[in-house]
């Protein structure tokens, strides 16, 4: 029997993986635990760090030179040479392949996010409403029923910015 194998990429801006520990978040602790669950332990991509450059390198599997967004405005982007990653090589491997992507922070569907998306909604979403369209589609199927979904929280980086970056 062929497995129904589906993935789930989890972005939360601010996150540091030095903050990966069971007292402080148990529930994503297990789940990087888990063999089935890739953890990158990598908790910055570019310097310095922009959420616009970050991401695109986190989501091309390119760094800045390449993608060419340094910033947030992603004004001389090359994602016509480096596409969003995982979409692009879903989307292309598969013409059954459905795709989905829910953000807290509007510029990842506006800019990095292919057209070929399934299902991106191009304005922000608090990050409660990230999380319930995430598990609207994971129970119900609904609006797509995904292969490849990514989620995107921007709150614990708004919290680190307004009260400061701690591992504790």
């Amino acid at each position: 029997e062929k497995a129904n194998r589906k993935i789930l990429i989890i972005g939360i801006d601010g996150f540091r993986s030095d903050a990966m520990k069971y007292s402080i978040s148990p529930f994503l602790f297990s789940l990087s635990q888990k063999k089935s669950t890739y953890f990158n332990n990598k908790h910055l991509a570019e310097e310095p760090t922009w959420s616009g450059a970050n991401w695109s390198s986190i989501l091309t599997g390119v760094h800045v030179n390449k993608h060419q967004v340094d910033r947030n405005d992603f004004s001389n982007n090359n994602f016509t040479n480096y596409p969003h990653f995982f979409f692009d090589y879903a989307e292309r491997s598969s013409c059954s392949v459905q795709t989905a992507s829910i953000v807290n922070w509007a510029p990842i569907n506006q800019y990095i996010a292919s057209e070929k998306i399934d299902y991106a909604p191009k304005d922000a979403l608090p990050d409660a409403q990230v999380y319930e369209q995430a598990m609207n589609i994971l129970r119900h199927n609904k609006p797509v029923n995904p292969d490849f979904l990514f989620i995107y929280f921007h709150d614990l980086d708004a919290a680190g910015h307004k009260f400061g970056f701690n591992a504790e």
